[in-house]
């Protein structure tokens, strides 16, 4: 008896994704059964290229499909299609998730936090930017190999500058090594709306005024204290303001 998509689908549905824990029919993962006399191919779209849980989810589908009687082996294929938050989507086109990265005081790791999550993100699939929004203090260029470097304008847009596969877009390319930031808040608030504005980014490090976040929704704020009591004193009242600002609960790393 030969094998229709049918069956392969029903077992399918005895398959859920380990974090949503709904199968991943009803979940519309599966976009394309292949079936070649006992040979079955099942292409399954994931929602973030860098999902942990492959292996788990190959094996469960594995297990399921050769269960059914004439199915001798069983291919698994994977794609992704990052599901995108409307509300950022609208005021930044072509932009589907914004991750912060804050806390309360300065030197306790914010930028290292922000390059290893985007070139982490980058390895696994994803397409990403960073926006350094330390405008008193910028160490983005520095730690993503770009010191020194200068952004180009076309079309009256700000081209970032691209690393390790990630865009960065920084204050520090457009001052002086030894040049110091004297501006008050108006200015700060300008210079980064020009870089929301002007320049395409996806992740961004925030260490910036409170009037800034509520310019853009967030999906995630990554919060970083160091261990030291003055910095653990001054870490509670990131809290409130992150929450009120961009209106989600602080993740803390």
């Amino acid at each position: 008896m030969s094998v229709t998509e049918e069956q392969i689908l029903d077992q399918l549905r005895t398959v859920n994704d380990p974090e949503l824990h709904r199968d991943l029919v009803s979940l519309k993962m599966i976009k394309e059964v292949t079936i070649d006399g006992g040979r079955v191919g099942v292409h399954v779209e994931l929602t973030t290229p860098a999902c942990p849980l492959k292996d788990q989810i190959t094996g469960d589908v594995e297990a399921a499909v050769t269960a059914i009687e004439g199915v001798h082996s069983v291919t698994v294929e994977f794609s992704a299609r990052v599901r995108g938050n409307s509300a950022i989507e609208s005021k930044l086109p072509g932009v589907k998730n914004v991750i912060a990265v804050g806390a309360g005081k300065g030197g306790v790791g914010k930028s290292t936090a922000t390059v290893l999550l985007a070139v982490g993100l980058q390895r696994a699939g994803a397409k990403v930017g960073v926006l350094d929004a330390d405008i008193y203090g910028p160490s983005i260029p520095t730690m993503m190999g770009l010191a020194g470097c200068k952004p180009s304008i076309r079309d009256d847009k700000i081209v970032p500058l691209e690393a390790f596969g990630v865009k960065v877009m920084s204050i520090g390319f457009m001052l002086n090594p030894e040049q110091a930031v004297v501006w008050r808040g108006p200015m700060v608030h300008g210079a980064i709306k020009q870089f929301i504005d002007q320049v395409l980014v996806v992740a961004g490090r925030a260490q910036f005024p409170s009037t800034i976040p509520r310019r853009r929704k967030t999906d995630e704020i990554q919060t970083y204290p160091s261990s030291q009591h003055r910095a653990l004193c001054l870490f509670p009242r990131f809290e409130p303001l992150a929450s009120q600002a961009f209106q989600y609960e602080c993740i803390y790393g």
